[in-house]
């Protein structure tokens, strides 16, 4: 009885260390945003999702496997990003597929130009994020800028879900950067 359970448990061990070791093509795309200490946001900002200008659709590449979105578009995510960092400043952010704004509303577009980790050695990763916003009040564009980012790290251990993290770094630092840009345009830094 002892040794079926013993038979069966490194059975089952050698199983989740298989299914943790297997390579997906899939990277889950998340942001973080950050407290930013003196930077207040006040009002309602419409942020349209962003547009997709990459050239391929994947958005990664580890042991030469292409990696691809696993659970949103990349437009949607970048403006997530947006609107969640812009909400931590006190904004009410607001997504819309398609937004077309009062005369009165603040409304942000933007393009994605490039969102790409790519394993450039055993534990290296190069990642690079690109993407322009546009700033309007209704249909008046007041300020537009292009927010970049780019590093290369190394990783103490390998993971399959490093070029999430690095990517996750870099769509959150654009982002930051973007919304400081943003809330200042709308008058309410102090």
């Amino acid at each position: 009885m002892i040794r079926r359970c013993y038979i069966a448990l490194i059975v089952s061990g050698c199983l989740f260390l298989l299914a943790g070791c297997s390579a997906t093509t899939g990277i889950m795309l998340t942001n973080t945003p950050q407290q930013l200490p003196g930077v207040q946001c006040r009002g309602k900002v419409v942020i349209e999702v962003f547009k997709n200008a990459k050239v391929f659709e994947a958005i990664g590449q580890r042991d030469d496997q292409p990696l691809h979105p696993a659970n949103m578009k990349v437009g949607r995510w970048a403006a997530k990003a947006v609107a969640d960092q812009l909400a931590a400043c006190g904004c009410e952010a607001v997504i819309m597929e398609k937004a077309s704004a009062l005369p009165e509303e603040w409304l942000v577009r933007g393009t994605v130009n490039q969102a790409y980790a790519e394993q450039t050695g055993l534990l290296t990763y190069q990642t690079n994020f690109t993407m322009n916003v546009e700033l309007a009040r209704g249909d008046k564009k007041l300020f537009g800028k292009k927010v970049e980012f780019s590093s290369e790290k190394t990783a103490a251990l390998p993971s399959s879900d490093l070029p999430s993290k690095y990517l996750d770094e870099a769509v959150s630092d654009a982002a930051v950067d973007a919304a400081k840009s943003i809330i200042e345009q709308m008058g309410a830094v102090r």
